[in-house]
């Protein structure tokens, strides 16, 4: 059976050579010759299958750029069909996810890459994965990146005029070495959002043992697309009814008043405001008397506010040709406006 050109393609490693610490990435320059390594040494095989099995041993190696070569390999496989499926039955799965703990950001960026690929509308992987602690492994990743809540004096940190500023949020316990950056969060709900969606026991599990505490660290965050995408999911569950009414509380409903009174519309986009909007859509039509029994439902109402001002401002602002860009988040704006009444 042709085999890999391991030497070969490990010779990569004389350029990175200043060391792998916690949270060392590659440069451009190292990732555009390990990809170029990587091809090199996949000329003489090429099935997908004979090179993840190849890969896996090199997947748990104390040698981090063997670790980043091997899973440069698998993530090239995942382009062909059934390279995804068979994960598991090639003794993939397992490695990937202990690699969501590893030290090195690129080792955790890679695998997090790969299982979202492989997870995606994959019931067999989906439930593999969890098996294996996927879900306690992308919880810890999402509340590990969470930056500080919204009234810290963090740089850049965007604030809300109107609200009180939302409480740190709760969630699972996690360890210093998984502080990587914003890429690591955004990444790992990617993932998280392919293992349990359209998944009915998958989205319970994820709720019941603490879900909605783990969207909510990250729709703290200081960057946008964090927030973005924690939000697509929660409006997801709660459209789904997956989200029981006693984990709507007034922790949550302050940090989706002070998410969605955000102003900064030009660098935020359209898209965001409106998948902010359709999130508190799901949840005054579904838990409105809850979020009355929190007395946080005037924050919410003078969010929406905030939120349509800053909207009607940008739309202002912006050419001609741009203004009828905004006339749809405004629509739902009025919408929830009086929804929220």
């Amino acid at each position: 059976m042709p085999e890999i050109d391991w030497p070969g393609l490990l010779k990569w490693s004389l350029k990175y050579n200043d060391g792998t610490g916690p949270g060392r990435r590659l440069t451009d320059e190292d990732m555009a010759f390990l990809q170029g390594a990587i091809q090199e040494a996949m000329k003489q095989v090429v099935d997908s299958n004979q090179l993840i099995e190849q890969s896996v041993p090199k997947l748990l190696s104390p040698d981090p750029k063997e670790r980043l070569a091997a899973l440069g390999i698998i993530e090239k496989c995942m382009d062909q069909p059934d390279a995804p499926r068979n994960l598991e039955k090639l003794g993939a799965l397992r490695p990937l996810i202990e690699l969501l703990g590893d030290d090195i950001e690129d080792v955790v960026l890679m695998s997090l890459q790969i299982l979202s690929l492989a997870l995606q509308n994959n019931p067999q992987i989906q439930s593999a994965a969890s098996q294996h602690g996927a879900l306690e492994a992308l919880d810890r990743l999402v509340v590990g990146e969470a930056l500080p809540p919204p009234s810290s004096a963090a740089a850049g940190a965007p604030k809300s005029p109107a609200l009180t500023a939302p409480p740190a949020a709760a969630g699972p316990p996690t360890s210093p070495r998984q502080k990587f950056s914003q890429q690591v969060q955004l990444k790992a709900l990617g993932a998280l959002s392919g293992l349990i969606r359209h998944n009915t026991a998958a989205e319970l599990l994820f709720v019941n043992r603490g879900g909605v505490a783990v969207l909510r660290s990250a729709l703290t965050s200081e960057w946008w697309k964090v927030r973005q995408k924690a939000a697509t999911l929660l409006r997801h569950l709660l459209h789904e009814k997956r989200v029981p009414e006693r984990q709507i509380d007034w922790r949550l409903v302050e940090v989706v008043a002070w998410m969605m009174a955000q102003r900064d519309v030009d660098s935020e986009g359209i898209e965001y405001g409106e998948v902010t909007g359709e999130m508190v859509r799901e949840l005054l039509s579904r838990h409105k008397p809850q979020i009355v029994r929190t007395g946080k439902l005037i924050n919410l109402q003078q969010a929406i506010d905030c939120r349509l001002a800053a909207v009607k401002t940008a739309q202002s602002r912006a050419p001609a040709v741009e203004r009828e860009y905004f006339e749809e988040e405004l629509k739902m704006l009025k919408e929830l406006l009086a929804l929220a009444s």
